[in-house]
């Protein structure tokens, strides 16, 4: 296993040596190894992101796992930001410049695997943040 920071942003990424090992796991990162978000139930499809991520939020009958509770715990939902419906906060500031999908794709662009690539387009478009792409290459 191996955790990566760039920015605010943490990737985890999980190397078993045998995928038995790691088979029928469930989480935020998916299921194991197709990746599908599946809910707590094991069986439930979730094809919403932010949906899938409340699924997954920890709950007030769960262990206490960080050193200190935040703003937001169980049984508060996460905060989400004002986002529109091509994934950009909808309050930008006077004069702020806003990154096409042309931009992304071209900030993205060096990138060679191509749900590799999907993500980091769709990041650079969700942060507004071409250094982004630096996070795939």
């Amino acid at each position: 296993m191996s955790l990566e920071t760039f920015q605010d942003f943490v990737r985890v990424s999980i190397h078993v040596s045998s995928p038995k090992d790691f088979q029928g796991s469930l989480g935020l990162l998916g299921r194991y190894p197709d990746g599908k978000q599946v809910s707590r139930d094991g069986s439930t499809i979730i094809a919403d992101h932010n949906l899938f991520g409340f699924e997954w939020q920890v709950l007030e009958s769960e262990p206490m796992i960080f050193h200190e509770e935040g703003q937001v715990h169980a049984p508060n939902g996460c905060l989400m930001p004002d986002i529109d419906a091509q994934g950009r906060r909808k309050r930008r500031r006077l004069g702020e410049t806003v990154i096409s999908m042309e931009g992304a794709e071209l900030a993205c662009a060096k990138i060679l695997e191509k749900d590799q690539r999907q993500d980091c387009i769709f990041d650079v478009m969700t942060t507004q943040d071409k250094e982004m792409a630096a996070a795939y290459l």
